[in-house]
């Protein structure tokens, strides 16, 4: 399990669930995966203090049900002394959680609704220095590193890099299109947490279509080999129309997979989906319901991703971006004129007190931006200002 703190939030989080604990709830967990007892670990919590058997008791009976709804909750056999806890944060600081980080501008696919425009012609790889300064500053501080593009397995020094972000103990996932995993090496591979790979397509024909580049079947044979070797892979769902005329195959496709979770959006209005011929990205009201239809076919889910009633944005507080120069942003896809922040400093800088909120910067420059996130629908024009 991985705890962040931040402020005077704990956060366990895993790919699907978050959750919340206040500083004795952690303190709980703390003791538990010490002693791996129950008993142990209402005797670390007591320290000195002698209570009678029936007090006792009661916390007993408190702190293993706590335990073994945390247990159930996350999934995990916490009891199992495989089962371990590692904890990123500072009491009293706000670090992110995660470190969202654009390794290049480069991308051998072109798809239609790229916020960032990637293709072949682009050639901004991240200093490799960067990722030094980053290990330096943020080691044990912060907890992930999602590693992003353009296509990051592009990267010169891709195995370099993860080499070097494991080292120093911080989770990674990527987010790939899955058709240069070769460039993987095997410790890399073992190194990742988690990949989400983004699939464009059902077959050669919507590939193409879609991302320009017919990998259709390298990245089933990448998908195929993480099965092999059991590890935890996400599909990433871009929803377009060519999903909605093909859904039957789409899912026939994605009910063979044994993926962990997919994430599916629709295209943010930025980059490519802006002024691509041909708009296959840019849906109706109608045509949003009809695909969440779909979806809903082969998930067990109540509302897409890309709903803003529940939708909450780390942007800021628990999440930053690095793009390929190294400039630090509040977000990856909102453009760089009233998001960039500066460099790494400025996290440090902004770790010692956070009162920072997406909502009301989204408020003050919304004359000035095309709508390109689902935040930007709910906050941009007042309607919360939390």
């Amino acid at each position: 399990m991985h705890l962040h703190i931040y402020g005077d939030r704990y956060i366990l989080r895993t790919q699907s669930i978050r959750a919340d604990f206040s500083e004795s709830q952690f303190k709980i967990i703390k003791a538990f995966f010490v002693s791996k007892n129950i008993d142990d670990t209402v005797h670390l919590l007591l320290g000195n203090q002698n209570v009678d058997e029936f007090t006792y008791k009661k916390i007993y009976s408190k702190i293993n049900n706590f335990i073994l709804d945390l247990s159930s909750k996350f999934g995990e056999d916490i009891f199992s002394p495989k089962s371990k806890l590692s904890i990123s944060g500072e009491e009293g600081k706000f670090y992110p959680r995660v470190l969202n980080i654009e390794l290049t501008n480069y991308c051998n696919f072109k798809c239609g609704h790229c916020y960032k425009e990637a293709d072949n012609l682009k050639r901004q790889f991240l200093d490799f220095s960067i990722i030094e300064e980053i290990c330096g500053k943020f080691k044990d501080k912060v907890q992930l590193i999602h590693l992003t593009g353009g296509e990051p397995l592009s990267h010169p020094e891709i195995n370099k890099i993860i080499k070097t972000l494991h080292k120093n103990n911080f989770l990674i996932n990527i987010t790939t299109n899955g058709s240069l995993y070769s460039r993987l090496s095997t410790s890399s591979l073992e190194s990742i947490n988690n990949f989400q790979i983004s699939l464009y397509g059902c077959d050669h024909r919507t590939y193409q279509t879609t991302a320009k580049n017919d990998s259709f079947d390298t990245v089933i044979n990448f998908i195929n080999y993480l099965e092999s070797i059991n590890k935890n892979y996400d599909i990433g769902l871009t929803i377009n129309r060519l999903y909605i005329e093909n859904h039957d195959k789409y899912n026939s496709l994605l009910n063979k997979l044994n993926y962990k979770n997919i994430v599916f959006s629709f295209a943010e209005a930025a980059g490519r989906c802006l002024y691509s011929d041909n708009n296959i990205w840019s849906l109706s009201d109608d045509e949003k319901t009809l695909a969440t239809n779909y979806i809903q076919q082969i998930l067990n889910i109540n509302h897409p991703s890309d709903n803003t009633e529940n939708y909450s944005c780390d942007a800021g507080t628990l999440s930053y971006s690095i793009n390929e120069y190294g400039e630090v942003r509040l977000c990856q896809v909102l453009m760089s004129k009233f998001f960039a922040i500066g460099g790494l400093d400025k996290i440090i800088q902004r770790s010692i007190k956070n009162n920072f909120s997406i909502c009301k910067q989204l408020q003050k420059y919304s004359h000035s931006l095309t709508p390109m996130c689902r935040y930007y629908y709910q906050y941009s024009l007042g309607e919360n200002s939390k």
